[in-house]
């Protein structure tokens, strides 16, 4: 009657405040009839962590805009959960960017 679940989490080590963040929101493009489909990137954003923990990170880019990122959001995250309406790709990480 129950599974196990895997639970997957940010690590919190790299994915600190000023920690900068390369990342792209993707949509999913259907291919053919059969329903293979793929994920195609939008502009890439660099942005600041302002905020993170194992659950979320909030980020803001240079324009002042915030997005909140979930490890169910991302699609190179084995626990993508496709009910989301945003989804995002991140394409690189650069730790202690600005130390506080």
């Amino acid at each position: 009657m129950l599974k196990p679940r895997t639970v997957y989490d940010f690590d919190t080590d790299i994915l600190k405040v000023g920690a900068l963040i390369t990342f792209c929101q993707v949509e999913k493009i259907l291919e053919d009839e059969s329903g293979n489909y793929e994920w195609m990137e939008g502009k890439h954003i660099n942005a600041l962590v302002m905020y993170a923990d194992s659950e979320f990170i909030t980020v803001m880019n240079a324009n002042g805009r915030s997005y909140e990122l979930r490890p169910d959001e991302l699609v190179n995250c084995p626990s993508l959960d496709e009910s989301y309406t945003d989804h995002y790709r991140i394409l690189g990480v650069v730790p202690n960017a600005i130390k506080e």
